[in-house]
């Protein structure tokens, strides 16, 4: 039986291969990772969610909150084999533990099985400018903790459910909003974008813009930390490091702060130019202890053209792995402000009923993804390590009585209300069973425990390889966590009827190295072997096991 720590802990490992750390938190917790004396490159992740991953045996690093429960850490050396590190756990609680819960009452009813229209994965949105405008953006509303960032700048960051903010002035052309969960749980949010013509203040036509690039406080803290920013020209940075309770220290590339001594402000300031770049905090004192960090950039500008306002090319566009979804975007209006609420959007709501493939027959329908937090990757599933084969470790699949029908396979054609035609770019799999088991069709992490819409509860699995599978119409209650390391042919759970179904059925996608859809039957290795695992293909009459 795996043991549960405490915070804090460290552990040392000696010629070790992937390794689980889980560990506890009895209320709402500021928690930090660190992962030192690596003997070769090996990485970290919470929860799915990675640590700093530098290349090599540089130190590796997390920081978040995570809210009262039992949390993972995976240490795993990069390209396999095993290895050496130093593994240390803290944290810091910023809110006390919850009270017990209310007993249930005498008859709980049934289960709620409706889909969440709460978002638990990022979400990617493509702001596109005709020129170059002073933007805006908010993210207001939240009932868990949000973060986002435009293009590679963070927004301010603040911890909880804090409003987040960005201003700067983006060129024209495209560029990426991303509004991400900080914790992995569901909650919703208003992201607001705000488009203003830009003055043209300044001698020749130039003009000064302050931009924070990082605003954020740390607690329980006793590992060196790493903030990122991006610069998309040169600038004039201050770094202001604040509110210490111990002695830390800072450095900007390899350039020091002013290290005054003990708990005084540090600082540094000086010009970078335009690309990425590291502020790095750490404890010259034993820790844990506290500090907040603000880096800010002064720009001076060009000339600057100025637009006439917005027109029919500046929208705001919702954007799945690097396609944008064309039908969902939304021109800004005269008064340059969009708002968009932040809904897991799905991706395929699936015929109505009556509109299936055949003359009157819906079909089990098309669920949607409701996406990886992880993002994508790419490759067909991977084997088990030992070499066996989806056809040899899924036997079970039979006992389900899984069928696949022509008109639920990949890129088979659906109708639209409107008459109109679009490609099914998954696989429905039909289960004989309203409670049929589900099983992993790779080796891979789940990297996402989210809800939607359309795709309904749902997991992804990202594969050994950096592909992933996504795994639609769950039952809540049944589905394994993220975090968990999954081998072909495990149960990750049971169906249920959440999202967009006309049946009992298994939506699977499965995409590429640039996470777009890919044939699933193509995917593991044609039908013959899938039919060797237990599926089988345009029957109603699948063999599965009698009941015992």
């Amino acid at each position: 039986m795996r043991a549960t720590y405490t915070l804090p802990f460290i552990a040392l490992e000696t010629g070790a291969s992937e390794k689980s750390y889980e560990f506890s938190v009895a209320s709402t917790t500021e928690v930090s990772v660190s992962l030192t004396g690596m003997d070769r490159d090996i990485d970290c992740n919470v929860n799915g969610r990675r640590c700093t991953n530098r290349g090599g045996t540089a130190d590796d690093s997390w920081s978040g909150t995570l809210h009262a429960g039992t949390h993972t850490v995976t240490v795993y050396p990069y390209g396999g084999g095993s290895g050496s590190w130093t593994l240390g756990v803290g944290g810091t609680p910023v809110s006390p533990p919850a009270p017990a819960p209310p007993p249930p009452p005498s008859d709980p009813g049934p289960p709620d099985s409706r889909p969440s229209d709460h978002a638990s994965r990022s979400r990617t949105y493509a702001l596109r400018l005709s020129a170059t405008f002073d933007v805006s953006v908010r993210l207001t509303g939240m009932t868990a903790d949000f973060d986002c960032r435009i293009g590679q700048s963070d927004c301010t960051n603040q911890s909880g459910t804090a409003d987040d903010s960005w201003s700067g002035t983006l060129d024209a052309g495209e560029h990426k909003i991303v509004v991400y969960p900080r914790t992995g749980v569901s909650g919703s949010y208003t992201l607001t974008v705000s488009v203003e013509t830009p003055s043209t203040g300044g001698s020749e036509g130039t003009r000064t813009q302050v931009t924070t690039l990082v605003d954020v406080s740390r607690t329980g803290v006793f590992s060196s930390q790493n903030h990122s920013f991006a610069l998309s020209r040169s600038a004039d940075v201050e770094v202001a490091l604040t509110g210490l309770t111990i002695d830390f220290d800072c450095r900007v590339g390899s350039s020091r702060c002013t290290n005054r001594w003990g708990t005084q402000d540090d600082s540094w300031s000086g010009n970078l130019a335009a690309g990425s770049h590291n502020v790095v905090v750490y404890p010259y004192d034993p820790g844990p202890g506290d500090y907040s960090l603000t880096v800010t950039a002064t720009t001076t500008l060009g000339v600057v053209t100025t637009p006439t306002g917005v027109g029919p090319g500046d929208m705001v566009c919702d954007q799945e792995g690097e396609v944008v979804d064309e039908d969902s975007c939304i021109q800004i209006p005269e008064g340059g402000v969009i708002t968009v609420t932040g809904e897991d959007p799905g991706e395929d709501p699936g015929p109505p009923p009556g509109a299936g493939p055949g003359e009157g027959d819906p079909g089990p329908g098309d669920g949607g993804d409701g996406g990886d937090g992880g993002g994508g990757g790419g490759g067909p599933p991977a084997p088990t390590p030992s070499g066996g084969s989806l056809a040899a470790a899924t036997s079970d699949i039979n006992c389900e009585g899984w069928n696949i029908d022509d008109g639920d396979g990949f890129d088979a054609d659906r109708l639209n209300e409107d008459g109109t035609t679009r490609k099914h770019r998954a696989l429905d799999i039909q289960v004989s069973s309203p409670d049929a088991s589900f099983f992993a069709l790779a080796d891979g992490t789940i990297t996402s425990y989210a809800s939607s819409p359309t795709c309904g509860h749902q997991i992804a699995v990202r594969l050994a390889s950096g592909g992933r599978h996504v795994y639609c119409h769950m039952d809540q209650e049944d589905r394994l966590p993220a975090g968990t390391t999954v081998r072909v042919g495990d149960r990750i759970g049971s169906y249920g009827p959440s999202g967009v179904t006309f049946g009992p059925h298994l939506h699977l996608k499965v995409t590429d190295s640039n996470d777009q859809p890919i044939d699933p039957v193509e995917a593991a290795g044609g039908e013959s072997v899938m039919m060797d695992a237990g599926f089988s293909f345009n029957s109603s009459d699948s063999e599965h096991c009698a009941e015992e």
